[in-house]
């Protein structure tokens, strides 16, 4: 019988469960990297308040700021400071200590759960006068 590595909780891991598993961590990190859309230039639009993301595919993506979690009211000088990381995965705002990844932004994912629900929350009631009244 194997040794048991570690007690996490209610698991017992053997150190051939430990390398299986990193083994295949490890695959799934790469084709997430190899397959992940990633930034080739980040800049801000001042006049438009939106940060302007175009892809190494020469898609752009343009998001007003106001939207983004930890980028509200920040400004232009702070916004226009976003590095790219990991060959453009990510975007980072070293003075902000924001951090998004470029996939998120993609998809339309802007912040935390929370966030999220009161953008949606706000998007709702600006878009029904009923709600407005209420």
């Amino acid at each position: 019988m194997p040794t048991v590595l570690r007690e996490i909780g209610k698991y017992e891991y053997t150190e051939q469960t430990l390398e299986e598993n990193f083994l295949s961590a490890t695959l799934r990190g790469e084709e997430d990297f190899a397959n992940a859309p990633k930034a080739g230039s980040v800049k801000f639009d001042n006049k438009s308040r939106k940060l302007v993301i175009e892809l190494k595919n020469k898609v752009v993506f343009m998001i007003p700021i106001d939207l983004i979690q930890g980028l509200r009211g920040a400004s232009g000088n702070e916004i226009s400071e976003a590095e790219l990381w990991q060959e453009g995965m990510f975007l980072h705002w070293e003075k902000l200590d924001v951090d998004f990844r470029v996939s998120s932004l993609v998809k339309g994912v802007f912040g935390t759960p929370k966030w999220m629900s009161e953008l949606n929350s706000s998007a709702v009631a600006e878009s029904d006068p009923q709600k407005k009244v209420a």
